[in-house]
């Protein structure tokens, strides 16, 4: 599972998840997702944002930042920030000492092998058998001999049966486990796992493999970005809320959510106008009929009906574009266009993470795609 969030990502940071090298948002982002980070990333689990590479006819970039490829023309893109061309294997800009590189691939949660050895991560993991290794979801991987979990070995019963079920759970036919660590539940075959780290099985409700005080296990149903509800109350983060209208509440995207008589964001009531009208867009942006949000801050824009969210934290109307809330100083607004991981360009100019790219070019500029 990758978090579908646009998350602050903190340079070599372990405590927020990510192991590897890329610039920073500002502290606003860094406050926007900190409590669902908080229960869904762990340290060294590795996702999408900001591990893809991009080209123009000249240089190729990872993070906004020029890479030493020996091919541009040949590199291909695999995933987790890898990558390839004819000559070499990449990892985060760093050559990679492989044996063969033309059946190197990459194989999800930050695995990657060739013919001859399997990685983790960039380095070489001890593993029994190469051909039978394979990637699964949130960190987990696994042989025909063992399953691992970030690279380390997990003492399981059946490695046959073992899978990963999302949101950091994993299970076989004998065990639940949490981000590698096993759970004391009743019943492994009736165990599931929902999004925002909730889970459930026939007995308990779980929050980050943590048993949580709910009055009705079998209405129990996640919403999305840490919202659940049952027939009685609605949580956020295993918290329970103060809300008008169970039967009402539903929730939106990128922390927002609403019932008839309020809108919340991140469980916290919102100061809107317009409940009826009230939508969230994408990158964190909201609107109502007469005001724009950014998280939990009204935006002072020009033309509320024009407004729209693009990707990474972009937006625009109809006169101005915008980064992570804030206006951005750009030439050409009509011509504007949001990539993913962070770029953007218009007709002159090519921007990562808000900020021009000085050497880059804005006609041949191309996001690579993973093969």
């Amino acid at each position: 599972m990758y978090i579908i969030l646009f998350c602050c990502l903190i340079s070599n940071n372990k405590a927020l998840g990510f192991h590897f090298q890329h610039k920073s948002y500002n502290s606003a982002n860094n406050r926007l997702n900190h409590e669902l980070r908080a229960i869904t990333t762990k340290p060294g689990l590795v996702t999408n944002l900001h591990t893809v590479y991009a080209k123009d006819n000249y240089n190729v970039y990872l993070a906004g930042e020029k890479v030493n490829a020996a091919s541009v023309n040949s590199l291909e893109f695999l995933d987790n920030g890898y990558a390839k061309d004819k000559s070499n294997v990449y990892y985060m800009n760093n050559k990679l000492d492989v044996v063969s590189v033309n059946s190197f691939k990459g194989l999800g949660s930050g695995y990657a092998k060739d013919s001859y050895n399997v990685y983790y991560m960039g380095k070489k993991l001890n593993v029994i058998s190469v051909s039978s290794f394979q990637g699964l979801d949130d960190g987990y991987a696994k042989d025909s001999y063992n399953v691992y979990y970030m690279g380390t070995k997990l003492d399981v019963i059946s490695v046959s049966s073992f899978k990963s079920i999302g949101s950091g759970y994993a299970k076989d036919s004998y065990n639940v486990y949490y981000m590698g660590k096993k759970l004391n539940v009743i019943s492994v075959s009736s165990f599931e796992a929902f999004d925002s780290g909730y889970a459930k099985d026939n007995y308990n409700v779980y929050l980050t493999g943590e048993k949580m005080d709910v009055i009705s296990i079998s209405s129990f149903h996640t919403l999305n970005n840490g919202y659940a509800k049952d027939t009685y109350n609605v949580y956020y983060m295993g918290k329970k809320l103060n809300v008008i209208s169970v039967s009402s509440f539903q929730g939106l995207d990128n922390g927002y959510a609403k019932d008839n008589y309020n809108v919340y964001y991140m469980g916290k009531k919102l100061d809107v106008i317009s409940v009826s009208s009230f939508k969230a867009l994408s990158g964190d942006y909201a609107k109502d009929t007469y005001n724009v949000y950014y998280m939990d801050k009204k935006l002072d824009v020009i033309s509320v009906s024009s407004f729209k969210a693009l990707d990474s934290g972009y937006a625009k109307d109809n006169y101005n574009v915008y980064y992570i809330g804030k206006k951005l100083d750009v030439i050409s607004v009509n011509s504007f266009e949001a990539l993913t991981n962070g770029y953007a360009k218009d007709n002159y100019n090519v921007y990562y993470m808000g900020k021009k790219m000085q050497d880059a070019s804005a006609s041949s500029f191309v996001l690579l795609k993973q093969q």
